[in-house]
Formats: C-alpha cells, sequence, structure tokens
C-alpha cells in the first residue's frame, strides 16, 4: 500500500500536534526530556523528528525506514543533528529493540493488520517505565468489506454472510478481538471504536490488572479522516501511582483524552487563505467559536448550516495547529 503524503493532510497535523501539546505540559510539569529518545517512521520528510526538534531539542530521535531510497530521501531533509536513521524493517528493530533510555515511540502505521497489535505489545513490554507510546491505524472499513449488499438478499442469506463477515475477522485478529463484536460494530462512524478496544486488550495482555503493577495509562485518543479513516491513541507505560501523578499533570491538558472509550474526532475543514485570515482576527475565544465564526463568514462551508458550524469550531480548536499551502517557484 502506497503510504499518503500526511504532510499534505490537515488532520494529520493537528494529531501530531496533540502529542507535541502533551508533551509540553509534562515538561512544564519537570519531566526531562533529555532523558528520553524519540522513536518514529519519519517518512521522506521526517516531519515528526523536525517537530521533536523544534519544542524538544534536548530530546535525541531515531527514524526506522525500510526502503533505502526513502532513506537517501531523509539524509537530504535531515532537521537537526540529533536525528539517527536506521534503514531496517519496523519489525526487526522492534524485535530488537533493548531500551536504553525513556522513549516516546510512534508506531505511525498505514494499514491494519495482526502483526500491529504484536509490535505494539512488543514494545510496551520493552520500553522503560515512563515511557511514551503513540499507535496509529488504519480503521477504513474498506479493508474489511463485507461480500453482499444489503437489500439484495434475504434476511436469512444476509445474516448468514454477516456471520461469515464476523468469523473471518475474529479468526484474523484472534485473542484481540472485543467480546460482544457484532456485525453494525463495522458500520461506518464505529469502527474506530473497535480498535480502541483491540490496543486496550492487547495492553491488558501485556499489563494484567493488577494493585501494584505496571499499566498503560491512555493519555490521548482520536480518529480522523485524510482520505483514510485513522485512528490514534497515546498512552504511557508507568505504575499505578505515577499513572495517577501524569493524570493531575495533564489536567486541564484541551487536547488530552485519559479515559477508554471516548476517542476525539479531529475533522477541521479546509479553508482558503483569505478565509483563515479573515477569521483569524477573531480569534482565540471561549464560547460560541461555531457559531460566531460561521456568522462571520456568513456562508456555509458545508452542506447545512449545522455541519458548517461544527467545522468551523474544530478550526478554532485547532488554527494554529494546521500548515498553510502555497504555490511559490523553487
Amino acid at each position: 500500500m502506497k503510504s499518503p503524503a500526511y504532510h499534505l493532510r490537515p488532520n494529520k497535523s493537528v494529531d501530531r500536534f496533540r502529542l507535541v501539546e502533551i508533551l509540553k505540559k509534562l515538561k512544564a510539569k519537570e519531566f526531562d526530556f533529555s532523558e528520553y529518545s524519540y522513536i518514529g517512521f519519519g517518512g521522506p520528510f521526517l516531519e515528526d523528528h523536525r517537530l521533536m526538534g523544534d519544542f524538544f531539542p534536548e530530546m535525541s530521535t531515531v527514524s526506522i525506514e525500510r526502503d533505502l531510497q526513502v532513506c537517501n530521501r531523509q539524509e537530504f531533509h535531515v532537521p537537526h543533528k540529533k536525528v539517527t536513521i536506521k534503514n531496517i524493517p519496523a519489525n526487526e528493530f522492534i524485535n530488537d529493540y533493548s531500551a536504553g533510555t525513556k522513549c516516546v515511540f510512534w508506531l505511525d502505521y498505514t494499514n491494519l493488520k495482526p502483526s500491529n497489535f504484536d509490535e505494539f505489545k512488543q514494545i510496551i513490554e520493552k520500553v522503560q517505565q515512563k515511557s511514551i507510546v503513540k499507535i496509529t491505524l488504519r480503521a477504513d472499513l474498506e479493508d474489511y468489506p463485507p461480500e453482499m449488499l444489503r437489500g439484495h438478499l434475504s434476511p436469512e442469506k444476509q445474516t448468514e454472510e454477516e456471520q461469515k463477515f464476523l468469523d473471518r475477522f475474529m479468526a484474523r485478529f484472534g485473542d484481540w478481538t472485543p467480546a460482544g463484536l457484532t456485525y453494525s460494530s463495522f458500520r461506518s462512524g464505529r469502527f474506530f471504536l473497535v480498535i480502541e478496544q483491540m490496543l486496550q486488550i492487547a495492553a491488558q495482555q501485556v499489563f494484567p490488572a493488577s494493585a501494584d503493577g505496571l499499566r498503560f495509562q491512555i493519555l490521548d485518543s482520536t480518529h480522523y479522516s485524510d482520505t483514510s479513516h485513522m485512528f490514534c491513541l497515546t498512552g504511557m507505560v508507568c505504575t499505578k501511582e505515577d499513572s495517577h501523578k501524569v493524570k493531575e499533570n495533564l489536567l486541564g491538558c484541551k487536547f488530552s483524552n485519559l479515559e477508554w472509550g471516548n476517542p476525539q474526532q479531529i475533522d477541521v475543514p479546509i479553508l482558503s487563505t483569505k478565509e483563515r485570515l479573515h477569521l483569524e482576527r477573531h480569534l482565540p475565544m471561549d464560547l460560541g467559536t461555531g457559531e460566531v465564526l460561521h456568522q462571520v463568514l456568513n456562508y456555509n462551508i458545508e452542506n447545512t448550516a449545522e455541519e458548517s458550524i461544527e467545522r468551523l469550531r474544530q478550526y478554532s480548536d485547532f488554527s494554529r495547529y494546521l500548515p498553510y499551502f502555497v504555490k511559490a517557484a523553487p
């Protein structure tokens, strides 16, 4: 599968900055990131590594990339001297990984496979305490489509085909399959909830519930679509005591999400530069942002006023994280 051009995708950009905001909040609470390394799938432009260097220059960074030609592009785009490029498949790196320091580790996948959950389990089991692990998985239903069209089959045949679909899914993902999974769980707008449950199960397999043992404390969960539906989960491997401290540290952090089962949607609108400049003079504001910005524009940017107001509320929340795209001569 060809990797999406995430450096040009606004919702992905917001998701990156949510991680940055969480790390900034923790740094303000005396987390020493000079003790950490950032490890991730940098892609050809190393955008994540650039951001880490900009906001956390004390942190060393590692990029994992199996394609030699992409590594060559990365060498050209190295944003700072604390980047190490590893020309190695992700599964080999993870199998051989030995945590020498605490880390921020981003497993940034563009697909959804059983191996993703295996590698997630390996990483949270191997990292040092107080390490942060983020995982992105594809949550697009096109990956696992039912082999029928509703309304073209008899009710009995429909039920039979739905069960076959569930059986195939459960056979593929085995012990990560949530209890009570039904065919309706795969409908649009719900599948990302299944993925979150699967990751929660994987984390509990590594850290069974106990009073004093380690746990995977969720810090954020989001879902978005930049042509493909994606789900993202961020958490920290820590003790029960540290879990309480981290939750206190992130109290009031607008872009954290500390409980399972409530992923936040990122759905920023596509606006022209002229529209954005017109709206920015009214930001920031505390209340009624979507309604106010809708009045400022005085027209719908979506099909209805309600949809436009919701998208403009998202714009108000995330505008400072959004890149500007312009045409420029080389």
